[in-house]
């Protein structure tokens, strides 16, 4: 089986999660092919048959493969050909529970076919937009909501467009919250495949000329608010969830910049936004990129991509009435760089494709 298929391999006798983390953990991360495997098993039936389990074989040496179109039966050929060609003779079917595994063990086995996606606030604007975009990418998506209410509303929308979509209570600015979504996914998934930060609080309305905007009027206390939202409690969700990205096959975190976050084009007198300065908000996206830039350095040597991304100047309730783009284009930045093929960029900085400068 070829990595990265999302394929999974299931013996009830063994117990099911056993199974699948032996094979996965060792087995397709690893590096042995679907041959491999599929000898091994045929082994351990055959094994059994010669000891008279002959009623029990069909169940307990078991094969099951899952990929993200099982149902396609050309593919399903295609696997059937790769596992049988290796001596096993046990008929391919969908996992199911046994009696003594949780419905919480049963979800793994489908949604092992899936990426599994966070996206903070996103009961609303961008990210709301952006588990739309994520519709046709095969992700599972939650949604990081403060309010439940409004997130299970958000949910009802997102399913009713055909994502497969669920809510999670969070706040970004609650320390809890962060081992709690650790622990969410933990439970139920086992590890996390798309991270996107897109919380965030604007200090102001844009465009804007208050005291919030200046850096030798700003209070204190906006400024503290506006780095913890921004800048802080990212970094502490992102390093309580690598753990769980660690274990995706493809990890993928999105920072939510802005262009205000540039300091190259800050300094430019030419540059469209060097009269466009709000200092809390553009030094906390500047920080941001900095844990980019940092983040995406340490992961080098692993398959994990980080990128910050700006979505545009998008009509909001934080962009706001005056902006110039639409919010059915300003998450296609963020859902391009969650998607991102393997051999795509790490430690950027992008808009619609185009790199910005620092």
């Amino acid at each position: 089986m070829e990595r990265g298929t999302g394929a999974v391999f299931h013996a009830p006798a063994m117990g099911a999660l056993t199974v699948v983390e032996r094979l996965v953990g060792g087995g397709i991360e690893g590096g042995v092919d679907g041959k491999q495997l599929g000898e091994r098993l045929g082994e351990r039936q055959r094994r059994r048959e010669q000891q008279g389990k002959k009623g029990q074989g069909n169940e307990s040496g078991h094969i099951s493969i899952l990929t993200s179109d099982l149902l396609n039966m050309r593919t399903k050929k295609h696997i059937s050909a790769k596992v049988f060609a290796s001596g096993w003779t046990g008929k391919l079917r969908e996992p199911r529970c046994g009696v003594g595994e949780s419905k919480v063990a049963k979800g793994r086995f489908f949604l092992m076919t899936q990426k599994i996606a966070f996206i903070t606030g996103g009961n609303r604007g961008l990210g709301f937009q952006t588990a739309l975009e994520l519709k046709n990418a095969d992700t599972k998506v939650v949604i990081g909501s403060r309010d439940l209410a409004q997130g299970e509303q958000a949910v009802a929308k997102l399913r009713a467009a055909g994502v497969d979509a669920d809510v999670l209570e969070f706040d970004i600015t609650k320390p809890g919250d962060a081992q709690a979504a650790y622990d969410y996914f933990q439970s139920r998934y086992g590890r996390l495949d798309i991270l996107v930060n897109n919380a965030g609080i604007a200090a102001g309305v844009f465009p804007g000329t208050g005291p919030e905007h200046s850096a030798s009027e700003v209070s204190s206390d906006l400024l503290h608010r506006v780095f913890e939202t921004n800048f802080f409690a990212v970094v502490a969700l992102t390093d309580a969830l690598l753990p769980l990205i660690r274990k995706s096959a493809a990890g993928r975190i999105v920072n939510l910049s802005s262009i205000l976050g540039s300091l190259t084009l800050h300094a430019d007198p030419k540059s469209p936004i060097y009269n466009a300065k709000s200092f809390a908000y553009d030094a906390s996206k500047t920080a941001l990129n900095a844990f980019t830039i940092h983040l995406a350095w340490e992961l080098r040597d692993t398959n994990i991509k980080v990128n910050s991304a700006h979505p545009g100047w998008v009509k909001t309730d934080m962009g706001g009435p005056h902006a110039t783009m639409e919010l059915s284009e300003g998450a296609k930045t963020s859902a391009a760089l969650a998607t991102l093929a393997d051999d795509g960029p790490s430690g950027g900085y992008f808009h619609l494709g185009q790199t910005l400068p620092w």
